[in-house]
């Protein structure tokens, strides 16, 4: 096909109208504009090659085109340039180039943002579902992507103005944040418009603040919005239709009430419904409740405190008074409409609870006709439920209904009319006021509103009762003028009225209207104000009668003299007035009492009255009064000190009560007059010295206030005032006040708080009053004086330790506001203020807190003071050095630390040095402030110090992020030779070397476990960035002061290890990235990966082969690590460090051996390639490149190209083996592949890899249940075991693979069963009986060796002399092994007959002088075996201890008695003992016995050792204690056991009547014998006392076992051992001292107190006070038998404790095995005659520490022991 070539352009696919045969086709929606992918279809079009490379596409990708034709394309998708591929011309269309595009750049850029959010989030979903998995916010994402469209389609129609593309902006910002956010993807940092920053612009600090404010307000934006702190908001009401069943016109009243609190709340809105047309007559009945606050937002979840909001409907229909009798109502004339009146038809209530979960609601509320609005609130509040109030299903509802909708609109009312221009723009709402003030009040609001709500009043008697009232209000001035005061809001807008009519109640003398009137009270101020109620008659209209007026008035004083009427209820008197004498400019009645409290108060005991109004007692009424005023007050003390001229007496006791008030309504009222209410009091100030105290409490009062929230909009007034301040002598009275209260901040605590915390405004208010005062050049005070005076005290009250920590707290953090005041040289020197800062900072009180001492030196950084050099030369050493104080405390912080005070102390002074470089070294400033030199003593001073603190971070597992980008911003400004400066400044070698690794260190947990979220990317690859940097910096230290004579294996492999986890890290591959955003940015960057390996390639070679053979072969793993980067560069430059290693160690090996590299390099390719490593372009660059290197080398090549062919085949097997793994092959396949894998290792000697590829098979047939072929499976691993009790390879035991076994024959035992259970399982009984077999006939042999008794050896010294002997006999010595129960004279005779003519010699003398003499000599003598093999274990089985004494013996031994007279010892005593000598030789035999032959040559034979009767008294005493021991543990543990053997034994000390027992030994303990003892003979002697004191408790252990045998011993034989025990404890107490008893309590050794069954005598417990010297013989009273069973079911030796002072607590159950059922008494004696052991005593499952008696056999009293043959 004939191509034609184009410059690449950008196309995106867009249909398909061909019907190729070499694919299938499928034609779907199409988009003409440039977005990636169909988001609203899965349908796609699928490209399949048959002869051609077909490029598969999805419509509405991009692609490049490289070359085309008429019909075909030859290119690559957008994004992924390495697959190219043909798709028809047809399929794709042109972009236009964006510059093109006929929008904004504003719209531009939006639709760009757009389409690149859309395409990564479509890719990241249908990856999500290629895994099979989900996304938690998936349906978030996929509305959020719908959304996107909308906007952008909208943007692509033109129509959108640009200050709206701007607010969209934001909204897309918003939820693309959201969106990666959900999703896993990079967070996008933006500037305040929404725009992303050019990261690369600007510093690291912020970068790093950025990121941390676009991750706060995505977490903000991501929170439910359940949840969020509601301040403002308004509710929307539109009254849409209402059905009335009635005749006359109605007048609808909505307002909001608080069932909580108990009162309305807001005014009230009317609108009107008409009969004639059956529907409301205005236009549009909307309205907009305002200034509604989070007091009324309901909380979730709801709470007890939360306020319950109403919607009050009240109906009334505006009709004549209907007549009273049926012939008027015949002849009704209803009259003019001007005389009807309103009356009560109906009432509901909507309860707003359940508005807030929707953003619009509609109501069908029925009206109530029978209940009053006071009855259906009451029934509300009492029962909690609206069906009652609104009485559902009752008959009081009839037809009457109104139809309305309400809305929820969060906001201020300026946001709320911003965001919704739909709702303001046509037929805009009514705005309808809260009866209070907001919650936040606005300083620009004007207000001068009187709410009076008419409660109820009482009219009985005289003409009043039973009559139908109407009571009228108006405003009247002290003219008698009425005003038009009185505001309704209506549909139709703000109506004004003089005069209000009230309900009328039919036939009721005591109405009740609670009705709420709104007045507006004039402006002028000093004008007089009055309420006039009159009360009228009402009536059915008579043409013929005229009303006559009013019949009683009330009145009330609303504003008097500038003082408005009180907040609150008020009883108004009422005056009578005679029918027809009222006159409407009548204010006479003003000069009677308005209010019962006035009628009090006049004390006057005449009637009040005037010829027109006359009081009646029996009548009153009760009215309500809220002012909402800014421009009037109703607080006397406040209106006294705004008049203060006219109020001096008074003037310091209003002082005094406004400066200590406290309430909303004072506060309230003073913020209205900030400007007044100041000057007055520096008015006074001016006047009146004594009141200064007073005054500047006050003005300490006001700062506060306008401080709280609710008040901040006044700040800006105050603010105004400041800047606009004209006091010439303030700052002289304020400043002494301001020292004072600093010094006596011990006294008033409290006074100095508030005074702290208004420093700033009034350092404000001192500097302006100051250079006013130097204006005008009337300066009388010395401002520096007092300013150091008022500084100096600062000082004083922050050392002082009395005053209390949190005013020295709040002291540091208002401190800094005075800064930008006095900062100024007119006003205080900035090196004296420096001066001043230092001083603080050297003497601060310890005990402030360190938040507060780290916020204020922040502070100080933060200010102009800080910038100037010659300032910043004093603060920025000192600034930094108690930033290190700080870093040191928290290192060395006690492991119970609060981690929260911890962190933000972390957070706090690492904010303190990113602000010292934010303002020192910004990178986008026009120039830096900070010098290198300061530059170097940042780095020189908190270097160290933030290494060791994020050691310390990492190690306690505290947030460390910001001390990571700490650590960056440092490591980006340090030089290489700021580096090399601060390294050679650390002195010593080991310095430098602690802090290398301490460095090294870092950087590795810095990369394994990244600091930063994943999601921030540019963050991570810039401490990266860093980092490599710094460690460049290293390798040139380590090279040129670790290498060499000074090499530091730990230093090298530190740093290489480093570089391997940098190059490998995950956000570093690029071909691993989740998003072609970041692999595009990475492309554009300086590959790190690559400048680290090169790095790492030259610090290998740099080391010498002796060096490199220490890092083989660990580091093989390491480097594998780095070649299997995907990337062929990376890979070029680290595998010749393979043959580097292989020719390393093939070279310093002595036999030319590469064995251990080898066999890493295939363990390691293993566990890296099964963790997805490494691909096929690995495997042929590792194959060509090694073969390349190993051919060159003449001794490599054929060993080398061997093992990297293995290496080959290897990774081939492994590629295919991942493949069926992780491609979700049929489970066959993977079986294959791994028998494969495993019988490559089987054959090239890999078994541990081996055995594991055998359980991954194996779990695979489980998984596929196909047992037989699992059982079999197991088999191939127990085939490689043996039956011994050899320990498993550690292999085995890391991998875990070992069933919980330690040895071999445990492992086989368990494999086999669990093969045979299988088999059984599968009914393959035949397999399963061949493998129980084996398992059968090896438990026999065990049984036999721990239950049967075998008859001992006897091994003979043959020594053959004689000319006649064959030359290879003569003068030659052999040890012979006799046969079975053979005895000497039986031997001899045998081998005299085997060897005939020959004579026997049986001296033990030598005898090789008869080898030259002719003739035949044999020389035979027994021998005894010495034993040194045999187990260590005390609690062996005595058969199994039989066998180690009497098989593969190599060591023997023979002695002959010697009498010696004339020695020192005969000379103490000339008995047969002291003339008893023994001369022992030890012989060693060639070969162990039994071996291949009876007979063994003799390999050497000892010279004579002489034993003296002291030696040989302790070896015998050591033989007697032992065989005692032995013999009383194998009675106890064996019932079956005899006794008789041990009562002869007990019988044989305790009565030694012929051979005179431990008597014969006195005369080694005489001081005579101790006179002629050498060092060594003294020794001995206490090795004898000791093993005569340990006799005691043996016997008695003894005893106490026989006579637990109290039906098979004689009673009488018994009590005689007991007593002669007794005798024998008592003679070797005298000599020796006092011995305890170590019989548990209860236990004796009389019969009498040993009736207690055995296993009980067993279970007693020892007391825990027992000496810890105490036998370990005792522990037998718990445990019987020498062997415990483990969870595999073998029997294994325990340690025993003889000897051992450790308490070896066990909880495993012990095994007693029988080994004397079928031995008679005979075999009995002859074991005991031969020395052979019937069992050992198992001493080391005991619950306490005991030490056996004869372990102290071996003690010298001097703290030592020695051992004794």
């Amino acid at each position: 096909m004939e191509m034609q070539s184009n410059s690449s352009h950008k196309f995106i696919i867009i249909n398909i109208s061909r019907n190729f045969s070499n694919f299938h086709i499928f034609v779907i929606e199409i988009f003409s504009e440039s977005i990636q992918y169909n988001l609203t279809n899965d349908t796609y079009a699928t490209l399949e090659a048959v002869d051609y490379n077909f490029l598969i596409l999805y419509i509405g990708e991009y692609v490049n085109i490289i070359n085309s034709t008429q019909d075909w394309c030859y290119g690559n998708k957008e994004g992924d340039e390495s697959v190219c591929g043909l798709f028809p011309r047809s399929a794709v269309f042109l972009l236009p180039d964006p510059s093109l595009w006929p929008f904004s750049r504003e719209a531009q850029e939006i639709i760009l943002e757009l389409n690149e959010t859309l395409e990564e989030w479509w890719i990241s979903i249908k990856e999500t579902y290629g895994k099979q998995a989900r996304i938690g916010c998936q349906d978030d994402v996929l509305l959020f992507m719908e959304d996107l469209m909308v906007m952008r389609k909208k943007i692509l129609s033109g129509n959108v103005p640009i200050e709206e593309l701007k607010d969209m902006r934001l909204q897309l910002a918003k939820k693309i944040d959201l969106g990666n956010q959900w999703l896993g993807l990079d967070m996008i940092i933006r500037d305040e418009t929404g725009r992303s920053i050019d990261l690369d612009s600007v510093s690291v600090v912020q970068i790093f603040r950025a990121h941390i404010t676009a991750a706060e307000k995505i977490l903000n934006d991501s929170k439910p919005s359940d949840i969020r702190v509601v301040n403002a908001f308004s509710l929307l009401v539109h009254a849409q239709s209402a059905t009335v069943d009635c005749k006359s016109e109605c007048e609808f009243s909505l307002s909001l009430y608080d069932s909580t609190d108990q009162k309305f709340i807001s005014e009230n809105f009317i609108f009107y419904w008409s009969p004639q047309i059956g529907a409301l007559s205005n236009r549009s009945s909307k309205a907009l409740f305002i200034d509604l606050g989070s007091k009324e937002y309901p909380s979730f979840p709801a709470s007890t405190k939360t306020h319950r909001i109403f919607l009050c409907i009240r109906v009334s229909r505006i009709a004549p008074i209907d007549p009273s009798s049926a012939t008027m109502k015949k002849v009704f004339d209803a009259g003019p409409p001007q005389l009807w009146s309103r009356q009560p038809y109906a009432a509901a209530l909507l309860d707003l609870s359940d508005i807030f979960d929707r953003p619009v609601n509609d109501h069908i509320v029925p009206l109530n006709r029978e209940d009053t609005l006071e009855q259906l609130i009451a029934k509300a509040r009492s029962t909690n439920s609206m069906k009652i109030s609104n009485g559902e299903n009752s008959a009081a509802f009839g037809r009457s209904k109104l139809m309305l909708s309400t809305e929820i609109l969060i906001g201020s009312l300026t946001e709320i009319k911003k965001s919704n221009l739909h709702i303001f723009s046509i037929n805009p709402p009514v705005e309808v006021k809260k009866m209070y003030f907001a919650d936040v009040i606005s300083c620009d609001e004007s207000r001068n509103d009187l709410y009076l709500t008419l409660l109820h009043g009482d009219f009985h008697g005289g003409k009043g009762s039973d009559k139908n009232i109407e009571a009228r209000v108006s405003v009247v001035d002290s003219n008698g003028v009425v005003n038009n005061s009185i505001e309704i809001c209506t549909a139709d807008g703000t109506l004004h009225r003089s005069t209000y009519h009230s309900l009328v109640f039919y036939h009721e003398d005591k109405p009740k209207w609670n009705e709420t009137i709104k007045i507006q009270i004039p402006d002028e101020a000093d004008q007089n104000v009055h309420l006039r109620i009159t009360f009228h008659f009402k009536k059915s209209y008579d043409k013929t009668k005229q009303e006559k007026g009013p019949f009683a008035l009330a009145f009330a004083r609303i504003m008097e003299g500038s003082t408005l009427i009180g907040d609150g209820t008020h009883e108004l008197l009422v005056y009578k007035i005679e029918p027809g004498k009222f006159d409407i400019n009548d204010i006479t009645y003003t000069r009677l009492p308005a209010t019962r409290n006035e009628l009090k108060a006049s004390q006057s005991q005449m009637r009040p009255q005037t010829t027109t109004f006359i009081y009646y007692e029996k009548n009153y009424i009760i009215i309500q009064t809220i002012t909402c005023s800014t421009t009037l007050t109703h607080n006397k003390n406040l209106l006294d000190i705004l008049q203060w001229k006219a109020n001096r007496g008074n003037l310091k006791l209003r002082l005094e009560e406004i400066s200590k008030s406290k309430g909303i309504m004072v506060s309230e009222e003073i913020v209205k007059f900030i400007p007044n209410f100041c000057d007055v009091l520096f008015e006074i100030m001016d006047q009146y010295s004594d009141y200064d105290e007073l005054i500047f409490d006050s003005l300490i009062f006001v700062i506060q206030l306008v401080c709280e929230e609710r008040y901040k909009n006044f700040r800006i007034i105050l603010q105004k005032y400041v800047e606009n301040f004209h006091s010439t002598i303030a700052f002289a009275k304020l400043m002494p006040l301001l020292q004072k209260r600093i010094e006596n901040a011990e006294e008033t605590h409290e006074w100095t708080l508030s005074t702290i915390k208004s420093l700033g405004i009034l350092m404000q208010i001192i500097v302006k009053s100051k250079r006013c005062s130097d204006r005008l050049g009337v300066t009388q005070a010395d401002f520096h004086q007092l300013m150091a005076e008022f500084l100096n005290a600062v000082i004083l009250f922050l050392r002082n330790k009395r005053v209390r920590m949190t005013c020295q707290n709040t002291a540091l953090k208002y401190l800094p506001t005075i800064f930008p005041h006095v900062c100024s040289p007119d006003i205080y020197s900035p090196q004296e203020l420096t001066a001043f800062l230092v001083n603080i900072l050297d003497h601060i009180n310890g005990s402030i807190s360190p938040r507060y001492r780290l916020n204020f030196i922040r502070e100080i950084i933060q200010s102009n003071l800080f910038l100037e050099g010659h300032n910043r030369c004093h603060l920025l050493p000192k600034v930094l050095d108690k930033v290190l104080e700080e870093l040191d405390d928290i290192v060395s912080q006690t492991p119970n630390i609060d981690r929260h005070k911890i962190e933000d102390c972390v957070v706090t002074c690492a904010d303190i040095i990113f602000d010292i470089f934010d303002r020192l070294f910004r990178t986008n400033s026009q120039f830096e402030n900070g010098s290198e030199d300061e530059l170097c003593l940042i780095i020189s001073k908190v270097f160290r110090s933030i290494v060791q603190t994020s050691i310390y971070l990492i190690n306690e597992k505290i947030v460390f992020s910001t001390f990571a980008a700490l650590l960056a911003v440092l490591l980006n400004k340090m030089s290489a030779q700021m580096y090399k400066i601060y390294v050679d400044g650390l002195h010593t070698r080991i310095d430098k070397h602690d802090f290398l690794m301490e460095l090294l260190h870092l950087f590795r947990d810095l990369i394994n476990r990244s600091p930063f979220s994943s999601s921030w990317f540019y963050m991570i690859y810039l401490l990266n960035k860093t980092i490599l940097k710094t460690l460049k910096f290293i390798m040139q230290t380590i090279v040129e002061q670790f290498y060499g004579i000074e090499f530091d294996l730990d230093l090298w492999r530190e740093y290489m290890l480093t570089m391997v986890t940098f190059s490998c890290q995950k956000s570093l591959q690029i071909g691993s990235l989740p998003t072609t955003k970041r692999s595009r940015y990475l492309s554009s960057q300086l590959d790190l990966r690559k400048i680290a390996v090169a790095d790492l390639r030259s610090m290998w070679f740099r080391l010498s082969m002796k060096d490199k053979g220490i890092f083989i072969p660990f580091m093989v793993g390491s480097f594998l690590q780095v070649a299997l980067i995907d990337d062929d560069v990376v890979r070029e430059t680290v595998i010749p460090i393979f043959f580097d290693m292989l020719q390393c160690e093939f070279l310093s090996h002595p036999f030319r051996d590469f064995s251990r590299f080898a066999n890493e390099m295939i363990i390691q390719l293993d566990c890296l390639v099964d963790e997805d490593r490494g691909d096929l372009s690995f495997k042929e660059q590792l194959k060509r490149i090694m073969l390349q290197m190993c051919s060159t080398d003449p001794e490599l090549k054929t060993e080398g190209c061997r093992f990297v062919h293995t290496i080959d085949t290897l990774l081939k097997h492994l590629f295919e083996y991942r493949e069926v793994r992780t491609n979700a092959y049929c489970i066959e396949n993977g079986m294959d592949r791994t028998v494969q894998l495993l019988k490559y290792y089987d054959a090239i000697g890999q078994h541990d890899l081996y055995i594991s590829y055998v359980y991954k098979l194996y779990d695979l047939h489980m998984l596929s249940n196909s047992k037989v072929e699992a059982a079999y499976t197991l088999l191939k691993h127990g085939e490689t075991l043996t039956w011994e009790d050899r320990e498993l390879s550690p292999a085995l035991l890391s991998a875990h693979l070992n069933r919980h076994c330690g040895t071999h024959r445990q492992l086989k035992e368990a494999l086999y069963t669990e093969v045979a259970n299988l088999f059984d399982e599968k009914e393959m009984w035949e397999d399963a009986i061949s493998i129980l077999k084996e398992i059968k006939r090896l438990a026999d042999l065990y049984h036999k060796i721990s239950a049967q008794s075998r008859v001992g050896f006897t091994f003979y010294l043959v020594g053959f002399y004689g000319l006649d002997f064959p030359v290879y006999l003569n003068n030659q010595q052999y040890i012979y092994r006799g046969n079975e129960c053979e005895a000497i004279s039986s031997f001899q005779h045998r081998m005299l007959s085997t060897f005939p003519g020959t004579e026997l010699v049986t001296s033990m003398d030598d005898c090789s002088h008869l080898s030259e003499k002719s003739g035949r000599y044999l020389q035979i003598f027994p021998v005894q075996t010495y034993c040194e093999n045999k187990p260590q274990k005390k609690c062996a089985n005595r058969l199994i201890c039989w066998y180690w004494k009497n098989n593969r013996i190599e060591n023997f031994e023979y002695c002959k008695g010697q009498f010696r007279k004339g020695t020192k010892w005969t000379e103490l005593e000339d008995s047969e003992i002291m003339r008893s000598w023994v001369i022992r030789r030890f012989v060693k035999s060639v070969e162990p016995l039994p071996n291949i032959l009876k007979w063994s040559l003799v390999a050497s034979i000892s010279e004579p050792i002489e034993y003296s009767p002291l030696m040989e008294a302790v070896r015998t005493m050591q033989r007697n204690n032992d065989e005692l021991e032995e013999m009383a543990h194998v009675v106890f543990s064996t019932p079956l056991e005899s006794v008789v053997p041990l009562g002869g034994k007990i019988r044989g000390i305790v009565q030694a009547f012929v051979q005179g027992g431990i008597k014969n030994y006195k005369v080694f303990f005489t001081e005579e014998c101790k006179a002629v003892l050498n060092q060594s003979e003294r020794e001995l002697v206490l090795q004898l006392e000791a093993l005569i004191k340990n006799q005691i408790p043996i016997l008695e252990f003894s005893l106490y076992v026989h006579a637990s045998r109290e039906h098979q011993i004689d009673l009488q034989f018994h009590e005689s051992l007991a007593q002669s025990f007794n005798e024998y404890k008592i003679s070797v107490e005298e000599r020796f001292g006092k011995i305890p008893s170590q019989l548990p309590p209860g236990c004796s050794i009389h019969i009498s107190h040993s009736h207690k069954n055995i296993e009980e005598r067993k279970m007693n417990n020892f007391d825990s006070s027992i000496s810890p010297t105490v036998m370990s013989i005792t522990g037998v009273f718990r445990r019987g038998g020498g062997l415990y069973n483990t969870k595999s079911g073998r029997n294994t030796p325990k340690k025993s404790s003889r000897g051992d002072i450790k308490s070896t607590t066990e909880t495993s159950s012990s095994k007693r095995i029988s080994s004397s059922s079928d031995h008679s008494m005979d075999s009995v004696f002859n074991d005991l005659n031969n020395g052979t052991p019937r069992s050992t005593l198992d001493l080391s499952r005991f619950e306490h520490s005991f030490q056996s008696p004869s372990s102290l056999s071996s003690y010298t009293g001097d703290g030592h022991s020695r051992h004794i043959d």
